[in-house]
């Protein structure tokens, strides 16, 4: 059975964004369907687009598009189950997942498979298979998260195996360029990761290279890496019940956010660390890769600029 990758391109002033955009690699089958479950054939959904479009058109002030939908089939092998694609991220181009192959091909436990990260382009669905490759088996190091940041470039989070030797327990953040090659690569010891570095699962990169890594929760925290992979800060969720995400904003900013508490609020990162509360009705957060974040409010998109509340409809 071939298995299908909904994708969503966002065309609006927002850029392209990460699937997490509020910056987290997913669980598998987050954005995937069998075949047969499909509501329609591709002929049928680019029929029911051209319908959508003309009657946009005729409707004069009715309502813009503001995102492109692309069914991605992927190979059989890539979407088997939960094991072998353990997370993945989308920019504007391609999809990033995660594979586990074992070394000598037969069916093995998850702790002996190598780890790869391969891709598929968005546009044709073509694939490229081990974009990544990292020789360690799993027991030895581990995929924590997995990111990208719209400009051709993949970011990998490895935190040690529960077979990784004393002195091989280095935790590792990863910048691969467009073709693959290793840009840079910084490693870390747990405590120079305030104790955080195994929670650590989820990420957003900022338009000008900076890392946030982080974890959701009521005990979620987030560091910040520089550029180059430099240790930065570690920040408290101080004004936050619970942390649901970080997104970036424009002017260098990034904001911690919870939705899901009693008094749903954005705080920024490290400036003025101020408190903003959430208008009502936001259900859904994304990065604002330069600009303003981006929020869901029923069926629409706007534009949100914390310190001021302010909304605009894209």
């Amino acid at each position: 059975m071939v298995g299908m990758v909904l994708v969503m391109a966002m065309a609006t002033s927002c850029g392209d964004r990460d699937s997490q955009e509020s910056g987290q690699a997913r669980e598998p089958g987050a954005g995937s369907e069998s075949e047969g479950s499909l509501p329609g054939t591709d002929e049928e959904y680019s029929r029911e687009s051209e319908t959508d479009s003309d009657e946009g058109e005729d409707a004069g002030d009715g309502p813009i598009a503001v995102a492109d939908f692309s069914y991605m089939p992927m190979d059989a092998e890539d979407l088997r189950d939960s094991t072998n694609t353990g997370y993945y991220t989308i920019d504007g181009e391609w999809l990033y997942y995660a594979q586990y192959v074992n070394a000598s091909g037969a069916e093995e436990v998850l702790a002996s498979n190598n780890v790869y990260i391969s891709r598929g382009r968005i546009s044709d669905g073509w694939q490229e298979r081990d974009y990544i490759v990292q020789p360690k088996t799993v027991a030895y190091i581990r995929l924590n998260a997995l990111m990208a940041d719209g400009a051709g470039n993949c970011y990998v989070y490895w935190t040690p195996g529960h077979l990784a030797e004393e002195e091989d327990r280095f935790y590792t953040l990863e910048k691969y360029g467009s073709e693959g090659e290793l840009l840079w690569k910084a490693d870390y010891r747990e405590e120079d990761l305030s104790g955080m570095g195994d929670v650590l699962d989820q990420g957003t990169v900022t338009a000008d290279g900076r890392v946030f890594l982080f974890s959701t929760g009521s005990e979620g925290g987030i560091l910040s890496f520089g550029p180059d992979g430099g240790l930065g800060e570690a920040y408290a969720l101080s004004g936050l019940e619970s942390l649901d995400g970080v997104p970036s904003g424009k002017d260098g900013k990034v904001y911690g956010y919870c939705l899901t508490g009693e008094d749903p609020a954005f705080v920024e990162l490290g400036g003025s660390e101020g408190r903003y509360p959430c208008p009502d009705g936001i259900l859904d957060v994304y990065d604002g890769r330069g600009s303003d974040p981006c929020v869901r409010k029923g069926d629409s998109l706007w534009s949100y600029e914390p310190e001021t509340g302010e909304l605009g409809r894209l």
